[in-house]
């Protein structure tokens, strides 16, 4: 995604994915900007990394929300598997925003982001992160 689109509050209710793609595809470009948007009852279901808005992050966010459920199932042989509720991974900017989704993934989860390279200024996470058990 590139651009800036503003959701002046836009509420986005319902969020069903079932393809590893998010709101945004699978990344918010370092170009991307996205403010005003809430996604609430978020139902994300990936393989590799995702959450509730994005899967990746390198662009900016800011006053947006999340509410649901994130839930990433590694492929066998992939060592890669992050969930986030807000986001699957950031490596740009995210502020004035907040996520109550709950994150599951088999490797890495976190109530905001699984992973974090950018700049997180005023976000907090209500939601439960748990790592799967992978079997063994």
């Amino acid at each position: 995604m590139t651009g800036i689109p503003d959701g002046f509050f836009f509420f986005k209710t319902d969020l069903l994915q079932d393809s590893g793609e998010n709101l945004f595809s699978s990344q918010i470009a370092a170009n991307g900007e996205v403010k005003h948007l809430g996604v609430s009852n978020a139902s994300v279901s990936a393989y590799y990394v995702a959450g509730a808005l994005t899967g990746y992050n390198y662009g900016t966010v800011t006053r947006s929300y999340t509410t649901g459920n994130v839930v990433v199932n590694t492929v066998t042989g992939s060592s890669v598997s992050s969930a986030g509720g807000f986001a699957g991974w950031n490596s740009g900017t995210i502020e004035d925003s907040y996520s109550h989704a709950s994150a599951r993934a088999n490797l890495t989860s976190g109530g905001f982001t699984a992973g974090n390279q950018g700049t997180l200024s005023r976000v907090y996470s209500i939601g439960a992160p748990s790592v799967l058990a992978t079997g063994g």
